[in-house]
Protein backbone atom coordinates (compact mmCIF):
# COMPACT_ATOMS: atom_id res chain seq x y z
CA UNK A 1 0.00 0.00 0.00
CA UNK A 2 1.25 3.25 -0.89
CA UNK A 3 0.94 6.38 1.60
CA UNK A 4 -1.32 9.63 -0.37
CA UNK A 5 1.47 12.14 -0.31
CA UNK A 6 1.39 15.42 -2.68
CA UNK A 7 4.21 13.17 -4.88
CA UNK A 8 1.41 10.54 -5.68
CA UNK A 9 0.89 10.84 -9.02
CA UNK A 10 4.55 10.97 -9.70
CA UNK A 11 4.89 7.80 -7.94
CA UNK A 12 2.35 6.76 -9.88
CA UNK A 13 3.91 7.37 -13.09
CA UNK A 14 7.17 5.64 -12.10
CA UNK A 15 5.76 2.35 -11.04
CA UNK A 16 3.59 2.37 -14.30
CA UNK A 17 6.50 2.91 -16.16
CA UNK A 18 8.36 -0.06 -14.67
CA UNK A 19 5.41 -2.41 -14.16
CA UNK A 20 2.85 -1.47 -17.02
CA UNK A 21 0.18 -4.28 -15.21
CA UNK A 22 0.19 -2.41 -12.12
CA UNK A 23 -3.36 -1.99 -10.64
CA UNK A 24 -4.17 0.55 -8.06
CA UNK A 25 -6.95 1.61 -5.56
CA UNK A 26 -7.80 4.05 -2.96
CA UNK A 27 -8.27 2.93 0.13
CA UNK A 28 -8.05 6.09 2.81
CA UNK A 29 -5.05 7.21 3.00
CA UNK A 30 -3.47 4.57 0.83
CA UNK A 31 -3.62 3.57 -2.66
CA UNK A 32 -3.66 -0.36 -2.86
CA UNK A 33 -1.48 -2.09 -5.63
CA UNK A 34 -2.06 -4.91 -7.37
CA UNK A 35 -0.01 -7.25 -9.20
CA UNK A 36 -0.90 -10.31 -11.45
CA UNK A 37 1.99 -12.84 -10.50
CA UNK A 38 4.54 -12.95 -7.33
CA UNK A 39 7.54 -11.82 -9.50
CA UNK A 40 5.59 -8.20 -10.51
CA UNK A 41 5.27 -8.67 -6.21
CA UNK A 42 8.28 -8.72 -5.58
CA UNK A 43 10.32 -6.02 -8.26
CA UNK A 44 7.24 -4.23 -7.32
CA UNK A 45 8.24 -3.99 -3.29
CA UNK A 46 11.99 -4.31 -4.36
CA UNK A 47 11.34 -0.82 -6.58
CA UNK A 48 9.57 0.71 -3.77
CA UNK A 49 12.24 -0.02 -1.06
CA UNK A 50 15.00 1.70 -3.73
CA UNK A 51 13.48 4.60 -4.38
CA UNK A 52 12.17 5.24 -1.28
CA UNK A 53 8.50 5.62 -1.77
CA UNK A 54 6.28 5.76 1.85
CA UNK A 55 4.41 2.60 1.94
CA UNK A 56 4.00 -0.88 3.78
CA UNK A 57 3.32 -4.21 2.71
CA UNK A 58 1.49 -7.47 4.18
CA UNK A 59 3.21 -10.67 4.43
CA UNK A 60 2.14 -12.85 1.35
CA UNK A 61 0.44 -15.91 2.45
CA UNK A 62 3.13 -18.57 1.32
CA UNK A 63 5.50 -16.74 3.60
CA UNK A 64 3.40 -17.26 6.70
CA UNK A 65 4.06 -19.59 9.01
CA UNK A 66 0.99 -21.96 9.45
CA UNK A 67 -1.00 -22.24 13.00
CA UNK A 68 -2.49 -25.18 13.81
CA UNK A 69 -4.81 -25.71 16.76
CA UNK A 70 -4.79 -29.38 18.21
CA UNK A 71 -8.47 -29.95 20.19
CA UNK A 72 -9.71 -32.91 21.87
CA UNK A 73 -6.81 -33.88 24.31
CA UNK A 74 -7.17 -34.54 27.72
CA UNK A 75 -5.99 -31.70 30.10
CA UNK A 76 -3.08 -33.81 31.56
CA UNK A 77 -1.26 -34.27 28.08
CA UNK A 78 1.98 -32.92 28.97
CA UNK A 79 3.40 -29.99 26.01
CA UNK A 80 6.65 -32.04 25.83
CA UNK A 81 5.09 -35.51 25.09
CA UNK A 82 3.14 -34.04 22.09
CA UNK A 83 5.96 -32.07 21.38
CA UNK A 84 8.01 -35.05 20.74
CA UNK A 85 5.30 -37.41 18.67
CA UNK A 86 4.96 -34.36 16.59
CA UNK A 87 8.93 -34.72 15.85
CA UNK A 88 8.31 -38.59 15.43
CA UNK A 89 5.63 -37.83 12.63
CA UNK A 90 8.39 -35.38 10.75
CA UNK A 91 6.41 -32.36 12.00
CA UNK A 92 8.23 -29.19 12.88
CA UNK A 93 7.35 -26.42 14.77
CA UNK A 94 8.66 -23.40 17.16
CA UNK A 95 6.46 -22.67 19.39
CA UNK A 96 4.41 -24.77 21.53
CA UNK A 97 1.97 -24.03 24.25
CA UNK A 98 -0.95 -25.03 26.14
CA UNK A 99 -4.55 -23.20 26.37
CA UNK A 100 -6.74 -24.17 29.01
Amino acid sequence: MLQITDDLRFHLKTLNKKIPALRTKTAGKYVKLYTDIQPQHDTLNQLLEDMKYPFYTFTPKHERPIKVVIKGLPRSTKTAEIHSDLLDLGFTFTVGRKNI
